[in-house]
């Protein structure tokens, strides 16, 4: 028996090696998509329905970038000089910058950068719960971790709805009172644990035993005083591009994929590509569920089954080894795979081994101030037996002059020679290249 769903995706993966243009790429079919004309937040109203998961969230013109921190000024960077854009744009580097912009800017963004290490926060899912009136995550990362984000995400359109229809104020006060209501549920009897190490219990032998963590009980009141402020997880947008979406952790990752876009793409120039584990964590980007198969290290890698069997309990783990997938099971996951890869996935490579390159020799005639110059740096690295020997600073003369510029920063005198022929200052004779 075989089961099979048709899913839409519309996006992919870039991985071109580094240098042809992922970048450019991505910024050009963003200016095309702006510049055409459309109505953007209309056309995806129009596919906003409950069953995808988009209904009540906001829908918007704007493109998200998730880039890691090395990368946000380069995106900036490359759209002000690409695209021109002075306006529109927003960059959000850490929590602080959230509290800087209102819903409403992000209506009228053409383009939001985030730092990756935002989403994954503890700060930043404090604010989600604080949002949907609920105690933060209570576990560390993980499965659990996966099932609170996707639980208080869905949440989130009914009390944006009351903030866009009935004002912050009664927002604040329902999130008072809901808060109040879930606290003394025995469904929410929730404790959050810090990350704070508070000791460490040796046994006699002076093994190291497992490390005992700070749990605090869920605070009876709860901060709503930036709940008015913007979230990633309001908005329906237009798209997403991934940077360097392999080096993402698990909770960047499950974050990630919880944003609402019409669009998602992801780039990087060294995925990730060992076995189904790699494919199937970047087939999650665009939402298309991909098997696994087997944990064996003959069919996966030891750094991905470790990872895998991590957040498995006991039972899984008996299972996994207790029910191995077949050989046609692992051949129809790999058919599977690489139908992904090739709808999918694009990748222009160097297909050279070494650039090659002619020696030409082109007989340049020097007019006579650069010849005399050329001249005299010449004779005086003869007198020094072709060695670069610097003067003492106390000598000030001209020539002294002259020539502590012609070989500053140069190893060698040949290239000292070669780069005075080439290059002559009208200030100084001599002048780096």
């Amino acid at each position: 028996m075989r089961a099979q769903t048709d899913i839409a995706v519309r996006g992919g993966i870039c991985t071109n090696h580094p240098g042809f243009g992922k970048t450019i790429t991505s910024l050009a079919l963003i200016h095309a998509n702006l510049s055409d004309g459309t109505d953007i937040a209309a056309d995806l109203r129009a596919r906003q329905t409950p069953e995808n998961g988009t209904g009540g969230l906001i829908a918007i013109q704007a493109t998200l970038i998730v880039a890691p921190n090395t990368l946000l000024r380069q995106w900036a960077s490359e759209i002000r000089d690409k695209l021109g854009y002075t306006q529109g744009v927003i960059t959000v580097t850490g929590q602080k910058d959230l509290d800087r912009y209102t819903i409403s800017d992000f209506k009228k963004a053409k383009i939001v950068i985030v730092n990756r290490t935002v989403l994954g926060s503890e700060s930043y899912a404090e604010r989600i719960a604080n949002f949907v009136a609920m105690p933060g995550p209570a576990t560390s990362p993980g499965r659990a971790f996966s099932q609170w984000l996707s639980h208080t995400s869905k949440q989130i359109p009914t009390h944006l709805d009351i903030l866009e229809k009935k004002g912050l104020k009664r927002l604040q006060s329902h999130v008072r009172s809901r808060y109040a209501e879930l606290i003394e549920s025995e469904d929410f009897k929730a404790v959050v644990p810090s990350r704070r190490l508070v000791g460490k219990d040796f046994v006699e032998s002076k093994r190291k035993a497992d490390q005992k963590k700070e749990i605090k009980g869920a605070s009876h009141s709860i901060p709503v005083e930036n709940i008015g402020r913007p979230l990633f997880e309001h908005f329906f947008w237009n798209r997403i591009f991934v940077d360097e979406f392999h080096q993402y952790d698990p909770v960047q990752y499950e974050s990630l994929n919880l944003l609402k876009a019409d669009k998602r793409w992801g780039l990087s120039g060294t995925p990730a590509m060992n076995d189904f584990y790699d494919i199937a964590h970047m087939a999650g980007l665009l939402s298309v569920p991909l098997r696994i198969g087997s944990d064996s290290t003959r069919v996966m890698s030891k750094k991905n089954a470790t990872l895998l069997r991590k957040d498995l309990s006991d039972f899984e783990r008996f299972d996994m080894v207790r029910e191995l997938p077949s050989d046609c099971l692992h051949a129809r996951i790999h058919d599977v795979v690489q139908s992904f890869l090739n709808s999918f996935v694009r990748r222009n490579v160097m297909d050279f081994d070494e650039i090659t390159y002619d020696d030409k020799l082109v007989l340049v005639t020097l007019d006579v101030d650069h010849q005399a110059a050329y001249t005299e740096l010449l004779q005086q690295l003869a007198s020094q037996e072709m060695n670069i020997r610097k003067f003492a600073k106390s000598k000030n003369t001209t020539r002294d002059q002259r020539f502590m510029a012609a070989v500053k920063d140069v190893p060698t005198d040949e290239e000292a020679l070669s780069r005075d022929a080439a290059f002559l200052s009208g200030k100084v004779a001599y002048r780096t290249a």
